[in-house]
């Protein structure tokens, strides 16, 4: 804005930014007639703060709790925002029925309704698309939803299991026969099925998961895996969910691991190493 400019060529009000002269000084009570009378040259600043997007989400249950065990009672689930400068910081939840039913409100608190798993998912308010979910497990209910059946296969015999909240407290044990597995006997697996990251009950190809300590991309190469192998993880859908989480805790306890669920370096080595195994397939 040049000296000598009329005060009908100015609208200060409709200005959002910062009016200084040309050596920076900020003109905090500025008007035209005065300022432009007494200065060369005026310089408004209408530059603005770029938004800040979330790059990532990390879900858990407050006190890092991913059960629920009182009769209708509640857990608050909280959201980690990264960057922790984002500008809009605020997400959605919701909660969707595995084999147990739950609801939440718009402040993340969840409310048991009944026994099984549900998976709460926080997503980004701020348009960038990111969300991130986990399952809670819920016992203790007076209600219960109705348990999945599936079948498994393997070379000796079959295995009909129901999968539930229990599934670990009283897991399916093979026949003895079947407990020396020679799955890393066998040939290694090509390279476009070679699992290189750490997995768990509800990471999800494609969204952040802090076991994984990034983007989830391997959940469909394991699926494809248990479901060669026998264990009926059924879908290949990238989500490892309940039906999923079964199948890992069968083929560990075949394994003769740890029934955890969790898809470490010694499990993926065993996976990684399977390819030709015709032990548990007909």
């Amino acid at each position: 804005v040049q000296a000598g400019d009329s005060t009908n060529d100015l609208n200060v009000s409709s200005i959002s930014g910062t009016i200084a002269d040309l050596a920076g000084n900020a003109l905090t009570n500025f008007t035209p007639a005065t300022n432009l009378a007494t200065n060369k040259a005026i310089v408004i600043d209408t530059t603005t703060t770029p938004e800040i997007l979330i790059t990532g989400i990390v879900v858990k249950g407050e006190g890092s709790a991913t059960t629920l065990s009182a009769d209708g009672g509640t857990l608050q689930m909280l959201a980690d925002i990264l960057p922790v400068d984002a500008t809009n910081t605020s997400v959605t939840w919701s909660v969707a029925p595995g084999t147990g039913t739950g609801s939440i409100n718009g402040s993340g608190l969840l409310t048991a309704l009944t026994k099984g798993t549900v998976t709460v998912t926080a997503t980004a308010n701020d348009g960038s698309g990111i969300s991130d979910d986990i399952i809670i497990t819920i016992s203790g209910q007076e209600r219960s939803s109705a348990s999945e059946t599936t079948s498994v296969h393997h070379s000796h015999h079959t295995i009909i299991p129901t999968i539930t909240t229990q599934e670990q407290e009283n897991p399916i044990i093979p026949d003895k026969q079947e407990k020396n597995p020679i799955l890393n006997k066998t040939s290694r697996c090509s390279s476009d099925m070679i699992l290189t990251q750490n997995l768990k009950a509800g990471s999800k190809n494609g969204k952040y998961s802090s076991f994984t300590k990034g983007i989830v991309k391997e959940v469909k190469i394991l699926q494809a895996h248990l479901n060669r192998l026998g264990f009926a993880s059924g879908k290949v859908d990238g989500i490892l969910g309940p039906i999923t989480d079964g199948a890992i805790k069968r083929m560990q306890i075949y394994l003769g691991t740890l029934p955890d669920g969790f898809v470490g370096p010694k499990t993926r080595n065993l996976i990684n190493n399977s390819c030709g195994a015709k032990v548990l397939s007909e």
